[in-house]
């Protein structure tokens, strides 16, 4: 009977400090952690805009005799 109790004690407290941990999180607002986050998904859009850019710019500057010689008999 007293294991059993020791259970639902333990089970209060760890319900207890969860209740404590997620009263604060709501009440602090935005962390460090996510304003990171949202910095590192904006330096993210950031990086593949560039490489859309740097592949328009190798697909329009035209293709090396090497490449399309190899392009011209794979194909074969």
């Amino acid at each position: 009977m007293g294991a059993l109790m020791g259970l639902f004690v333990g089970l209060g407290v760890v319900v207890v400090g969860l209740l404590v941990v997620v009263a604060r999180r709501r009440r602090s607002g935005p962390s460090e952690y996510a304003q990171g986050l949202l910095i590192e998904q904006q330096a993210r859009r950031e990086a593949s805009r560039v490489r859309s850019e740097v592949r328009s710019l190798r697909a329009h500057a035209g293709m090396t005799a090497t490449f399309a010689a190899s392009r011209l008999t794979r194909g074969r």
